[in-house]
């Protein structure tokens, strides 16, 4: 017995068809068919013509969606019994199509005999079916992506020798890179005035950057000298370092208009900076999948086993290197963890080989909980040392230095994921036409 609801079943949909074919009622299965499979709305029907099937596929409102070849046969034998050479299948005989009215008719008279209840057999009901198979499509094909990007990490996989065990003690570290002191008139920072400036912020509705503004602004606080004022050139001075460490020339730039912007919130915009960094014009060089992988066998030939594991974390997520001290040992066996850019939370999933190898790594280095990359001093590593570490492994590659940091290492990462979504849509597509052609197997229309 049939379930009463407005949701049809694909178990219903497929009896709705095999009680139109025991009928031979052709044009009320093609019509259901060609909603489920389609998506097209009762407004749409004009669009199920002769050329569109010849085509392949049929305009569906700001859609193109291609036509199974199982219903393609159907439909172009369906015409040619009809004689129909040109214009609408779905038509009355004197060539207009067929109104809302005429199609819900068709499809209650069905439903009524196939025992299913009449919410059911709605045109709208039949899209819905649509909509739900493509949506399982899609969450199929999603986690064929991510089996593919795990394979090529798999595949990439460089094991290093094992090394004696080294336990040490953990301790956390910031970066203690610092601007000089300068002697001369200026304003001091305090955590007061940050907290007053992202106040304001937060008073003009924009609550969205206080977080990003608030983190740039504590690093500005951790770089001044230890008198913690601000003077004629500081601001110059702190883009000189932030390039030391390696920030990116944009990236620079946010800081340098978070820092101007706070500055005129304290009332001394004569301290601010006049001119500000130049952005980049031209994106930086794509690093080659060979040249990744050259980066890897380098860092396997001098033992590198650190810098090995940094390189392939930065390309196999895409992962901001302010973050780094979050690839912990908690975060290796769980493949993966949460990490937040620029205000925004988002979880990074972890290729299954690459924590065996952090995880490997980290036993071997002694650190059994907490960050896995440490400086030599056993603390976590700053954005300095990664830029440094990553750039000398560059150099013994014998590859360009521009190519050799975390940047270009995210970009391949994201280009490489790009070019495997690409082809996401052809994956939905031959999901829904394998699942077409099994509904065929079981009840089509001989053609």
């Amino acid at each position: 017995m049939w379930t009463v609801g407005a949701d049809i079943t694909r178990e219903e949909y497929l009896h709705l068809l095999d009680t139109a074919k025991r009928l031979d009622r052709e044009q009320a299965y093609l019509l259901v068919k060609v909603m489920a499979a389609t998506g097209v709305s009762v407004m749409g029907l004009p669009g199920v013509t002769v050329e569109a099937v010849r085509a392949g596929k049929l305009k569906v409102e700001h859609d193109v969606v291609p036509l199974a070849a199982g219903l393609r046969d159907e439909l172009t034998a369906y015409a040619m019994r009809k004689g129909i050479l040109a214009g609408p299948l779905f038509a009355t005989r004197n060539g207009r199509p067929y109104n809302a009215t005429q199609v819900s008719r068709f499809l209650y008279d069905l439903g009524r005999s196939a025992g299913l209840d009449e919410e059911k057999c709605r045109p709208s009901a039949l899209r819905k079916l649509y909509r739900a198979g493509k949506s399982d499509a899609e969450a199929r094909a999603a986690d064929m992506v991510e089996q593919l990007m795990n394979e090529q990490a798999d595949a990439e996989c460089l094991p290093l020798p094992a090394q004696k065990t080294d336990r040490r003690t953990v301790k956390t570290e910031k970066s203690s890179a610092q601007l000089p002191p300068f002697v001369g008139p200026g304003v001091r920072m305090t955590h007061e005035d940050i907290e007053g400036y992202l106040a304001s912020l937060r008073a003009k509705g924009r609550t969205a950057a206080t977080r990003q503004y608030g983190s740039i602004l504590k690093q500005l606080y951790d770089d001044l000298p230890a008198d913690k004022c601000i003077r004629k050139g500081t601001l110059a001075r702190w883009v000189e370092l932030l390039k030391k460490k390696g920030y990116a020339p944009n990236t620079i730039n946010g800081f340098a208009i978070v820092a101007n912007g706070f500055l005129d919130y304290m009332g001394h915009r004569e301290y601010q900076l006049s001119e500000l960094p130049k952005q980049e014009d031209n994106p930086q060089p794509e690093l080659t999948r060979n040249e990744y992988l050259q980066l890897l066998q380098t860092a396997k030939r001098l033992d590198k086993e650190r810098e090995y594991l940094l390189v392939k974390l930065f390309a196999s997520c895409d992962l901001p290197v302010q973050q780094l001290d979050k690839v912990t040992v908690e975060a290796a066996k769980a493949g993966g963890m949460t990490v937040v850019s620029s205000g925004t939370r988002s979880m990074l999933h972890l290729p299954g080989c690459l924590c065996r190898e952090l995880l490997a790594y980290a036993e071997r280095q002694g650190i059994g909980v907490g960050p896995i990359f440490l400086s030599n001093r056993y603390r976590p590593m700053c954005r300095a040392g990664i830029v440094q570490s990553i750039a000398k492994l560059g150099e013994e590659a014998g590859l360009p230095g521009e190519k050799c940091n975390p940047q270009c290492l995210r970009r391949l990462y994201k280009s490489t994921k790009a070019a495997v979504e690409a082809n996401f849509a052809l994956l939905v597509e031959q999901t829904m036409d394998r699942q077409a052609e099994q509904e065929q197997l079981i009840v089509g229309w001989e053609v």
